[in-house]
């Protein structure tokens, strides 16, 4: 027959005789040795496991005490299996590191406790100092229990009008309002964001500017309601921001714009060549003055450096 192979599953940690920590500690080893049932199949294997994580603090020295009592015990009888029982072993392991008042102790702990983000931890810390506590009656633990929830999810509760009549069905009936609640809160989270998104990502226009008209815009890639919306939130048709349109002098108009809008003739001074009058000055219109500009660049040549 093959050897068992020791499954190494929830190993409990080493306990340093925290009293706060035993009955966790206990549960873990247990735990453990029925898992590995058929390799620990006898109260020395057993008790020797669980010595075995007792190697810091008080626990360490309650631990060489006992094997060192149990030496003494094997020498003076002659009997290889001093240790005793497993249960016996438990006994004095609580006596040893369970809580002075138990009870009193996890009674203070349910009168602080109070719902955090997790309500399923909540219930769960609640059973557990309820049960340390030994309170049995629906009553006293309704009253606890009520007392620890948030106030949003008590006030949903009481206008419920269901008051369950036992704990079983008010921890029920509790997760059944978180898990609504919780589900109407992300539907309206999504509903939101949907809209945030079809409201600040509009696209911005992108026009194109035409040859002939610089200050013509092409905006016939937008559909008609795309438009409208436009108009209606304000957006200016050449950049997409709000607040002003696309001819706003203090947005758009460019530097020049206002000299490119002036009409008429501008004077100008006009040098004659060498061999007329210096001082000849004509009255000559905007095309006028360049044809003369180009005029003098081809008859003089290329402006020397």
């Amino acid at each position: 027959m093959p050897k068992p192979i020791e499954q190494k599953i929830c190993i409990p940690p080493d306990f340093s005789g925290n009293r706060d920590k035993t009955t966790k500690f206990i549960q873990l080893i247990t735990l453990y040795l029925d898992v590995n049932s058929k390799i620990y199949d006898t109260n020395m294997q057993k008790i020797a496991f669980t010595l075995s994580f007792m190697k810091e603090g008080t626990a360490a020295a309650w631990m060489e005490d006992t094997i060192a009592f149990t030496h003494e015990l094997n020498l003076a009888t002659g009997h290889k299996n001093g240790y005793g029982t497993w249960n016996q072993f438990l006994d004095h392991f609580k006596e040893a590191f369970n809580s002075i008042d138990s009870a009193g102790t996890a009674l203070h702990k349910l009168h602080a406790l109070k719902q955090g983000n997790d309500l399923s931890e909540y219930i769960s810390t609640f059973k557990q100092l309820c049960s340390q506590a030994e309170i049995n009656s629906f009553n006293i633990q309704k009253d606890y229990f009520i007392c620890g929830l948030k106030p949003a999810l008590l006030s949903k509760l009481c206008n419920s009008g269901d008051i369950p009549s036992d704990m079983e069905g008010m921890y029920k009936k509790v997760i059944s309002i978180e898990n609504t609640y919780q589900l109407l809160l992300s539907h309206r989270t999504l509903t939101s964001d949907s809209q945030n998104w079809s409201n600040d990502r509009r696209p911005k226009p992108h026009f194109t500017l035409h040859r002939n008209n610089p200050d013509a815009m092409d905006i016939d890639w937008l559909s008609k309601a795309d438009k409208k919306a436009y108009i209606k939130e304000g957006h200016c048709f050449k950049c997409g921001e709000k607040r002003h349109r696309a001819n706003d002098p203090v947005k758009h108009l460019k530097t020049g714009d206002d000299d490119k809008k002036k009409k008429g003739k501008q004077t100008v001074r006009h040098t004659a060549p060498d061999d007329e009058d210096s001082s000849k000055i004509e009255e000559l219109s905007d095309d006028e003055e360049l044809n003369a500009r180009r005029t003098d660049f081809w008859i003089g040549g290329l402006p020397q450096c």
